[in-house]
């Protein structure tokens, strides 16, 4: 369901949305919460995920959500994986051979951006 064209000015406005959206909370939200409470613990499944189906980004990117190299290296940098540098590196050379994979443009100036912190 799209809620982004549901206009909400009053309480009232909420009823429609509101078992879908308590839904999503109860049966998604909450138990990915329960599972990964932790950067950690979603860095590591999703690596234990890559590992297990070695190059399927289709089933990573169900669980990070696309693009998943962006979020890799934004996760990697925030529990300070030793492999950030090199990993950045890499990726930032794949785009720089051919820019037009990178599809919102600023995969470079994040990396650089995310090495200064």
């Amino acid at each position: 369901m799209d809620w982004s064209s549901t206009p909400i000015e009053s309480a009232e406005d909420l009823t429609p949305i509101y078992a879908p959206m308590r839904e999503v909370v109860f049966d998604q939200i909450l138990p990915f919460l329960e599972r990964f409470n932790t950067l950690e613990a979603v860095y590591e499944h999703a690596m234990e995920m890559h590992r297990i189906r070695d190059t399927d980004l289709f089933a990573l990117s169900r669980f990070i959500h696309s693009p998943v190299n962006y979020r890799l290296l934004i996760l990697k940098r925030l529990i300070a994986v030793p492999d950030f540098i090199e990993y950045g590196e890499r990726e930032a050379e794949f785009y720089r051979k051919d820019p037009h994979f990178d599809t919102l443009g600023f995969y470079i100036e994040l990396f650089e951006y995310l090495k200064k912190m």
